[in-house]
This record gives structure tokens, C-alpha cells and sequence, in this order.
């Protein structure tokens, strides 16, 4: 009988095929005696080992007794020898297969056999159950054997991994890549492996902040620096080596919703609305409620994500009244990152992204929609849109898709006619099998289903409505409580709920429990997705939270509401036509619950929002709230509620700014700072008016806002909030070029903040005072400023704010030439910026690292990261000086092109005078430096040319920069 000794793991003995009970000295004595197989052990050494705090007196007898019962379980497992025993040669050992596998697999691999290594490694891996040796793990005679196996094991997971990289499994080895770096965190060679998947799977970023943070571990841990191969492949993921590998393209740009059920019954309309969307600009889909309009445009937008590099991005209407409202929901979906005038003003930014925007439910919202899309229409770009609407948005080049219902049989079925004939009945069949699986159309009167179709008239919602009830009632049954519609459906026109639908709602709201059709009614308060508390806090019903939960469940059972569901977090939302349906029919508390609405989400948007310093909010809460925290403060200012909007806006700043959406804080703030306000809330605003005021580079209303910011609170004996506001001022003062008062503001802030233990609010004080210090001329004194400032927001996980001040310390080390802090801070900056998230912090980090490879890489790498950092940047934004015009000069500075250099620092120079932002004085001497380099290689103009318009220079500029990514050698004759 075969024998098996498992030792990779807690020992098991198996004889034949069975497992054998063992005592612990026995366990212990076999397992002293396999640590070394095919060697004896002294009897001495056992005895010594197997009592290792002194054997008894019976040692030898005892010894004795525990081998000779592991005999009479396996004669052949215990072999005497002259001097003591060993393990009998015969016996299967899962270690010594290990190991066999392992030289296999890294044989393999060094032959580049990728195949047999992974399957080499997969069966040495398999044999693995757990600490080796697991009875001896507290014996230090072990310890050296133990660790060698382990280190062994690691070593053929490093050959597992490289051999499934070279295979073009890189994303597939992310997640267990991931976690054996997080557990093993000094072993560089996983790390170089997980930097190499990250790189190859679209990651760039990410791998590079892996390096930093393997360089940081390192350093802390063991005062090292990394190896030379993972320094080399910092670098070479860097200049984008061509000899790391393709790299798989990042994943398509979409924000739209996941898809649950089947798409039945138009598939012809979706390979039209598809072929309209190649070759014209706004495609509309007409048509009435129910009739499948947003499914079917989603379903467009899905199938089309290959064609739109910049996005998909699908806009909800259904909660927006004003144009304010669309504009902010179109800028929020589309990831819009630049002020907002109007909704022109919007149309024609976006309308330069080659990109599908999705608007749906613009009926209620038409005006606005068409003023929208009449400027997309007529900008210069390659924006798509698709509209959906009960009416076409009367726009010129507008191209109409006409969405009709699904079609029925056309004629009463014979019994022995195919039942499943058409959409409609298809559509039908599909949603009652996900209600009841046994449901068939045969167990059904032909003609009943006939019947139903027809009085239905293939409207797709009122057909989901009516097939959630077939657990409950006959189709016969269904089709009575239907009323079928004897109006005409004109498509393209306005329609009203009244027909088969609006039937169909009806009848599935007759029959709820009173109670579920009470809460149903209350819920049409929403206007976004809403979550379990939200309604519960809202209705006001008094239900135990058990009671409320299985009500709500209900109403999904019944299709009158809708669930999406992201990991833990659970949303509910009313379908728009339902939605206007129980708005119709009305509730007699529908000013109370009103109330209770604004009420809760003007107190839950101020909750989730409120800090004075640190930046790591999470704000997907609030992104998935906005539309009702609108409605929200829509009644807040008509009910006079003025104190409360203003704390709740003041709070909200902050997701405002991260999302793009500084011109719509601005826009409510003036409302609310309009009325009259208690003196803390009118602080809690003008700061919160301010910082946005200062993002859009208008700076004298900024300071006006933070001025009087601080006097309210300095009269309240507000110290925190007074020193807050003092630092945003410090930031203005910084842009206005009144660096000494800057200084002044910032060194009295950081004054009052250090001797508390607040972290960031320190961090926050030293950039202020660091950034005066570099604009003033100072970027030697600026620096520790700004790398304490760096250090402390990365060591709080502020990475937004860790990526903005380490890619300012590589501005200062480019104007106190110091490379190597100039690479290594645009480095960590990208690195950060990767996991901020935010493409604003992206666009400051990628100016960045063009300026440090600009002067100390080269210009090819450098235009690179331009040409992608001019697609987030938009027109007379300080970021396109600073962040892409600038380093596009050094770059081109590079690349010998020097009237393109003349045309910028004239350019800039230009755009600078006419704002309210000052020149850095680093800046100005760069410039200086330049022009007269442009005259000393021949330019002509020099001072004297004209400067150019800068939205024609940046053009200009980034044609120059698309040509040089193309250039794979050095050198100084690209220009």
C-alpha cells in the first residue's frame, strides 16, 4: 500500500489512500525525522529535539514506543539506521514533488517555454496547503528549512507570474499580483513584475506610483535605494520602451448604466440609430412614453463605444427644470472641466471632444436642450449627440428616428398558430420567465394572448408591467384590468400617460396593499436615484425598518421601481413615465413630503461634505444625490430657507471644485448671498464663494469674499475658519502677484496651525507660504515649503493635493536646476495623480513631468505628455500658461524650434497683461532667457514681433508637438 507523508502544511499520513490519526509526539517525531529525508537522525538529536527544554528519563522508552506505533501504521515509513532512524526512500512526500515541479518550472521559463511553465507551476502550487513543517514552526531547528521552502515558493510564484505576463495575461494577474506585493512589500521582484502588468495593462500611472511607493518602503524600512532593474524600469515605463511589451488599450470611456435584462424587439432600431450616429451630428429618438427610448439609446451607446475615443456619456434630464440644471447635468456626466458661461458656452467646449453625449428625457427641458444642441451643432468638433424626446428638438441638422411600438399578432391566433410570433409576445415571455421559470405560453388560451398583445399595444414598459403580475393572476385576467387606448399615437408629438401605459400603471398601482401604493406615491419626491434611509426619512411613514425594506421590495417586484446596485450600495429610482403618473395622481401630504425631501438632502449633502482642511472626502455619495440636492435647494431659496442652503452649499464647495462645477457653485452662492443670512452661514458662503471665485481667476471678487469671510469670523472669536479664509487669501495674493502680502497672510496661518497636531491644515499653511516664496523669485528658499507640504498630504493619502504640490517642487527644481528633484517630484506628482483620480491634478502633473523631460529627457517624451495634456486643458485658463504653453517652449526649445518660441513668450506675455494673474518671477526671467536665444539663432522679430492670438498659437503649438511624438530619435533638427 502506498504511503504519503504531506509536510507543506499541517502533517497528514495517508496509508492506501486513507488518512491515519495521529497523536502530537507522533506527529512531531515524523516530522523531525522528514526534515531532511533520506538522511538518519541520531538517536541523540531526536531525543534532543523531540524535548527540546530536556528530555525526561524515559526519553529513549518513550522514543521507542511513539516509532513503533508509527510502524504498525506504515512498516515502510520508519527505517532504523546504525545510528538512529530516517524516513523509508519508498514514501511519497508532497515536498519533494514540490520541489521536482519548481526546478521544472524555472527550467521552462529560462527556455522561454511559458506553456510548461505555468503548468509546472500550477501543479507545485497545488500541493501547497499552509505553513511547511507546521508542528516544528515554533523550533528554531527548523526555522532555516521552513524559510527556505517558503522563499521557494515565492521564487516559482515569480515564475508563474512572468510566464502568464509573457503570455499576455496581464490583467489577469493583477489581483493576486496585488495582494503578494501588499504582503510582501520589500520583495523588489514582485514589485517589478507588478509595475511590468499595471504598465502593460493601460496603467502607466499606477505603475509608476508603485515604484515610488517600493522606493519609499525601501528607504524607510532598510535605508536602501531600489535595485538597479527596478530603477530601469521606472525609467522605460517612462519613455513608453517599446520592448516592455504592448501595452492593452485603457478601457473605453463610458458612464453608461449597467444592463440586467435582455434587450428584445429592437434590434432593427438599434442598427439604424447606429448607422444615423456615423455620418450625422444629433440623432433624436421620437416617440412616446414607455415606447423604450433611454433602453434603446443606451443600447446605441454601447454599441458604439469603439467609434467615440473621448466617451459616451449619458445625461439623465428627468430630475433638471432650469438651464442652469441641464447645463450643470451635462457638464457632470461629460466630465466637463472648465467654467461655464452658459449653455453655449458649454456646447462649445464640448463640442471639440470626439465624443457620444447621450441627453435623455428632454421633453420637459426642451428650450434649453435645443439651445444646447444648436451649438454643438454648429461648433467646430466632433461631438455626437443623441437626444431622446416626445418632441424633436427642432435643431438644424437634426436627424429624427421615429420609435413606434412593438409589434403585436396581427390577428387573433389560431390554437394552432406559433405563440411566439412577435416582439410584443417575445418581450412578454422574456420578463414573466424572470418572475415565474415555469411559465409557458401554452398553459394560455391562444387568443388570450392575443388579446393582451393587443390591448397592450406594444408599448415595452406597460408589457414589463403587466408580465410582473402573471405569478399572481391569468393573462385573462391581466387583459380585463387594461383599458386598450382608442387615441392615435402621432409620433414625434407630445403624449400624454393616458393610453395603455398609463392604464397599465394604473391597475398595478389598484393593486398594491394601500400602504405600498402610499409609499409609492411618496416616492415620486425623487428625482434621482435614491437609497433605503433616503426613502425612509422622506415618507414618514411609521414602519419598522424591516416592515419599510420588504414594502420597498415589493414595489421592485412589481416593475414601479427600479434598483441599481454598486457593491454595497443599493439605489432606487421611478421610471420617468411612472414617475408622472403619480405625480398626477397626486397625494394629499405632497407639501409635507416636499418638505421632508428638501429638508433631508440639504442636511445630508452639508454631513457629508463638512472639512476645513483635509481633501479625502468621498464624494460618490453626493455625485449620486446631486439631482435631488438641487431640488433641494431650489426649494430652499423659494421657502426662504436661506441659512440652511447656504451651510449646505458652503459644504458642498468641495465636490463642486472636484467635479468641474466651480461656475454652478458660484451660480447658487450669488443667489444665496443675495438674501439675508445669519453671520455664521454668510461667512460659512463668502468662503465657499470665494475659493471658487479663485479657481476661475477671478481674483478681486475672491479676495472681497475671503476678506469679509475673515471678519465675520474674527468677530465670532472663529479662529479656525478665520485662519482657513487667511490662507485662501494668502493664494490670492499669490496670484495677483502680491507675493509680500501673500508671505504675511501665509506665515501668520501657519503660525496659528502649528501648534495644533492638524496635519493637513499644516501641509495647506507651508504651500501657501512655499508658492509666495516661488512666485516672488525665491524657488531655493520655496522648496522645503513645498516638499513638507508634499510630504504630509501624501502621508494623510490627500493625493489630489499631493499631486498639486509635488508637481510645484518640480517647477521650483526646474528653476533652481536640480533634475534629479525635478524628475523625481514630477514622478511622485503623476503617481499621486493617478490615484486622486482627477484629471484636473492630472493636467498639473503632466505639465509637470513635460517640463522636467523637456530639459533633463527628451522632447519627444515631453510632447507626449503635452499632446495629452492639451486635451483637459481648456482656453484662457491659467492652466494652458502654466501646464502646457510654458512647457511646450522648453520642449521646443529642445527640438530647435524657435520661432514657435518667440510666438509663445510673446503670446503669453500678451494673455498675462490682460488678467488678473501676475507672471511668477521665475517665469519671467525663463522668458527673458528665451527671447534672447530666439535672436541669437536667427529669429528676426525678437521684441518686436506681434504677438499672436493665444487659442492660434496653441493650435500651432500643438501641431508642432503631434509631429515631434513622431520622431523616435534625439536631436535638435525636429524644428
Amino acid at each position: 500500500m502506498a504511503t504519503t507523508l504531506l509536510l507543506l502544511g499541517p502533517l497528514e499520513l495517508t496509508v492506501g489512500g486513507e488518512p491515519t490519526a495521529l497523536r502530537p509526539a507522533q506527529r512531531r517525531v515524523l516530522s523531525i525525522l522528514a526534515l531532511d529525508p533520506g538522511r538518519d537522525v541520531p538517536i541523540d538529536v531526536l531525543t534532543e529535539r523531540m524535548w527540546p527544554s530536556g528530555p525526561p528519563a524515559t526519553a529513549r522508552t518513550a522514543l521507542h514506543v511513539h516509532i513503533s506505533k508509527l510502524r504498525g501504521t506504515a512498516p515502510d515509513l520508519i527505517v532504523t539506521t546504525d545510528s538512529g532512524y530516517e524516513i523509508g526512500s519508498e514514501i511519497h512526500i508532497d515536498r519533494t514533488v514540490f520541489e521536482e515541479h519548481a526546478r521544472e518550472a524555472a527550467a521552462s521559463a529560462q527556455e522561454s517555454d511559458w506553456d510548461a511553465a505555468v503548468r509546472s507551476v500550477d501543479t507545485a502550487l497545488s500541493l501547497w496547503r499552509g505553513t511547511p513543517f507546521a508542528e516544528l514552526a515554533d523550533d528554531d531547528f527548523a526555522a532555516s528549512e521552513i524559510t527556505r521552502l517558503d522563499e521557494l515558493r515565492l521564487a516559482t510564484i515569480e515564475v508563474g507570474i512572468e510566464a502568464r505576463l509573457a503570455l499576455d495575461q496581464s490583467r489577469e494577474v493583477l489581483p493576486n499580483l496585488q495582494a503578494m506585493v501588499s504582503r510582501y512589500p520589500l520583495r523588489e521582484r514582485l514589485r517589478y513584475l507588478l509595475m511590468l502588468a499595471l504598465y502593460r495593462s493601460g496603467r502607466q500611472a499606477e505603475a509608476l506610483r508603485e515604484y515610488h511607493a517600493g522606493r519609499r518602503i525601501l528607504g524607510e524600512e532598510l535605508g536602501l535605494e531600489p535595485s538597479p532593474a527596478l530603477r530601469d524600469l521606472e525609467e522605460r515605463i517612462l519613455l513608453h520602451d517599446p520592448d516592455l511589451g504592448a501595452v492593452a488599450p485603457p478601457p473605453a470611456l463610458h458612464n453608461l448604466p449597467a444592463l440586467t435584462t435582455s434587450f428584445l424587439g429592437r434590434n432593427d432600431d438599434l442598427v439604424g440609430v447606429s448607422t444615423e450616429l456615423a455620418s450625422h451630428r444629433i440623432v433624436t429618438l421620437l416617440g412616446g412614453p414607455g415606447l423604450g427610448k433611454t433602453r434603446l439609446s443606451i443600447e446605441a451607446g454601447y454599441a458604439t463605444l469603439d467609434r467615440f475615443p473621448d466617451g459616451v456619456w449619458f445625461v439623465s434630464l428627468s430630475g433638471t427644470a432650469t438651464a442652469l440644471d441641464v447645463a450643470a447635468a451635462i457638464a457632470t456626466a461629460a466630465r466637463a472641466q472648465f467654467e461655464v458661461t452658459s449653455l453655449a458656452d458649454l456646447a462649445d467646449q464640448l463640442s471639440r471632444q470626439h465624443a457620444l453625449l447621450i441627453l435623455d428625457n428632454c421633453e420637459h427641458v426642451i428650450e434649453p436642450c435645443r439651445v444646447f444642441a444648436s451649438f454643438a451643432a454648429g461648433g467646430v468638433g466632433n461631438m455626437t449627440i443623441l437626444a431622446t424626446s416626445r418632441r424633436p428638438l427642432g435643431v438644424d441638422g437634426e436627424r429624427l428616428w421615429r420609435l413606434q411600438p412593438l409589434a403585436s399578432p396581427s390577428a387573433p391566433l389560431n390554437e394552432t398558430d406559433p405563440l411566439i410570433v412577435s416582439p410584443a409576445v417575445q418581450l412578454f415571455v422574456d420578463r414573466a420567465q424572470s418572475v415565474d421559470r415555469t411559465f409557458t405560453l401554452a398553459a394560455h388560451p391562444a387568443a388570450s394572448v392575443y388579446e393582451l398583445s393587443r390591448r397592450l399595444e406594444g408599448v415595452p414598459l406597460a408589457i414589463e408591467l403587466a408580465a410582473r403580475w402573471v405569478s399572481a393572476l391569468s393573462i385573462e385576467e391581466i387583459a380585463s384590468m387594461i383599458v386598450p387606448s382608442e387615441a392615435s399615437r402621432e409620433a414625434g408629438a407630445a403624449v400624454v400617460v393616458d393610453d395603455s401605459l398609463g392604464s397599465a400603471i394604473s391597475w398595478s398601482l389598484d393593486l398594491l396593499a394601500r400602504d405600498d401604493r402610499d409609499l409609492l406615491l411618496r416616492a415620486a419626491a425623487f428625482t434621482g436615484p435614491f437609497t433605503l434611509p433616503d426613502a425612509h426619512a422622506v415618507s414618514g411613514v411609521d414602519r419598522t425598518r424591516a416592515q419599510f425594506s420588504a414594502a420597498m421590495a415589493r414595489l421592485v417586484d412589481a416593475s414601479l421601481l427600479t434598483v441599481d446596485r454598486h457593491g454595497t450600495d443599493i439605489r432606487y429610482k421611478t421610471l420617468a413615465p411612472i414617475r408622472e403618473v403619480l405625480l398626477l395622481t397626486g397625494h394629499d401630504e405632497a407639501g409635507a413630503i416636499a418638505a421632508a425631501h428638501a429638508g433631508h438632502f440639504l442636511e445630508k449633502a452639508g454631513q457629508s461634505q463638512e472639512d476645513l482642511y483635509t481633501a479625502t472626502l468621498d464624494l460618490e455619495t453626493t455625485h449620486h444625490d446631486i439631482s435631488d440636492i438641487r431640488t433641494a435647494l431650489e426649494y430652499g431659496l423659494t421657502h426662504e430657507w436661506n441659512d440652511d442652503v447656504a451651510r449646505t452649499l458652503s459644504r458642498l464647495s468641495y465636490y463642486f471644485h472636484q467635479r468641474y462645477l466651480h461656475w454652478e457653485s458660484q451660480a447658487w452662492l450669488d443667489r444665496v448671498l443675495e438674501r439675508e443670512l445669519s453671520p455664521e452661514p454668510r461667512g460659512y458662503a463668502l468662503r465657499a464663494l470665494g475659493s471658487g471665485a479663485q479657481i476661475l481667476g477671478h481674483q478681486s471678487k475672491a479676495a472681497k469674499a475671503f476678506e469679509e469671510a475673515i471678519s465675520i469670523f474674527t468677530a465670532r472669536n472663529d479662529d479656525n475658519r478665520a485662519t482657513r479664509c487667511l490662507m485662501s487669501l494668502s493664494g490670492v495674493h499669490s496670484d495677483r502677484g502680491e507675493w509680500d502680502l501673500g508671505l504675511e497672510a501665509a506665515r501668520r496661518a501657519y503660525r496659528s496651525v502649528s501648534a495644533g497636531d492638524n496635519r493637513s491644515a499644516i501641509a495647506i499653511a507651508s504651500y501657501y507660504i512655499g508658492e509666495n516664496l516661488y512666485r516672488r523669485g525665491d524657488p531655493s528658499e520655496a522648496l522645503p515649503y513645498l516638499r513638507e507640504s508634499a510630504e504630509i498630504f501624501h502621508e494623510t493619502a490627500e493625493y489630489g493635493r499631493a499631486a498639486y504640490a509635488s508637481g510645484h517642487v518640480a517647477r521650483a527644481a526646474f528653476h533652481t536646476y536640480d533634475e534629479m528633484l525635478a524628475l523625481d517630484a514630477a514622478t511622485t506628482a503623476t503617481a499621486a495623480a493617478a490615484r486622486a483620480g482627477s484629471d484636473y491634478v492630472r493636467t498639473k502633473a503632466l505639465g509637470a513631468s513635460a517640463l522636467a523631460a523637456a530639459t533633463w529627457g527628451d522632447p519627444q517624451t515631453a510632447a507626449r505628455l503635452l499632446v495629452e495634456a492639451d486635451g483637459k486643458i481648456i482656453p484662457g485658463h491659467p492652466d494652458e500658461v502654466y501646464d502646457l504653453l510654458l512647457p511646450a517652449a522648453a520642449t521646443l526649445v529642445r527640438s530647435g524650434a524657435w520661432d514657435l518660441v518667440e510666438d509663445i513668450v510673446l503670446g503669453v506675455r500678451d494673455h498675462v497683461d490682460t488678467t488678473e494673474s501676475a507672471m511668477p518671477a521665475p517665469w519671467v526671467e525663463t522668458m527673458a532667457e528665451w527671447e534672447t536665444e530666439t535672436i541669437a539663432h536667427g529669429v528676426t522679430g525678437g521684441a518686436g514681433s506681434p504677438a499672436r492670438d493665444l487659442g492660434a498659437l496653441r493650435a500651432g503649438v500643438m501641431v508642432q508637438l503631434r509631429l515631434l511624438t513622431t520622431i523616435t530619435t534625439t536631436g535638435t533638427g525636429a524644428g
